[in-house]
């Protein structure tokens, strides 16, 4: 437990574990959100330690990697709907994001300002110069797009991975197609496998 008095600790009690690819992604999302203030401080503090301390970027991005099973071969993988373990869907872009805040933490820590999430660390990978501004905000639309479909089927469908939408009844595909602003169901399809085709060949530059 944590105590107003006693922050100091707090680093020893996790600087050991944080350096697994596994806990360095999961403090990378950690933030504080209530609380003594001199608690939240010296977690922050440590927080920004332990993510800025210097480490050997190809170890890291392979280590990440590695966390992330690449998609089966399959009908499945190839379904645009299936948005969340797509190649190039919600979890490759995520794992992208975080591997690149992680590799240039000490560089510009602004990147992983607390509560940050995907998109928005896109942007801020732009603002430090660690990625191109036109890749920055093709990925974080490629990010966007992906969830405002996977919260559409929440919504819709009981498979909230998508993987029936092209058995849907008509109307709800028409329904789709006019919520994501297009002409037609397949219209809606190819902006998820563009989306997807950037955050795959994202994969590829940058955790391959």
């Amino acid at each position: 437990a944590l105590e107003a008095g006693s922050p100091p600790r707090l680093g020893d009690a996790v600087a050991g574990a944080a350096e697994a690819a596994p806990a360095l992604v999961a403090l990378s999302r950690a933030r504080v959100i209530g609380g003594d203030a001199e608690v939240a401080n010296a977690v922050n503090a440590a927080l920004a330690d332990i993510l800025g301390a210097p480490r050997d970027a190809q170890t890291l991005r392979k280590a990440v990697a590695a966390l992330r099973p690449r998609p089966a071969q399959g009908a499945a993988a190839d379904d645009p709907f299936a948005v969340r373990e797509a190649a190039g869907g919600l979890l490759d872009l995520e794992h992208v994001a975080r591997a690149l805040q992680l590799c240039h933490a000490q560089r510009a820590p602004q990147t992983l300002a607390r509560g940050m999430g995907v998109a928005a660390a896109f942007e801020a990978l732009a603002a430090a110069e660690v990625l191109a501004p036109d890749s920055s905000a093709a990925l974080a639309q490629a990010y966007r797009l992906q969830r405002a479909m996977q919260d559409f089927l929440r919504l819709t469908l009981t498979d909230a991975e998508g993987r029936h939408v092209a058995a849907a009844p008509e109307p709800l595909q028409r329904r789709l197609a006019e919520a994501f602003e297009c002409d037609a169901f397949e219209a809606v399809a190819e902006r998820l496998r563009n989306a997807q085709s950037l955050g795959a060949a994202a994969w590829q530059a940058h955790l391959q």
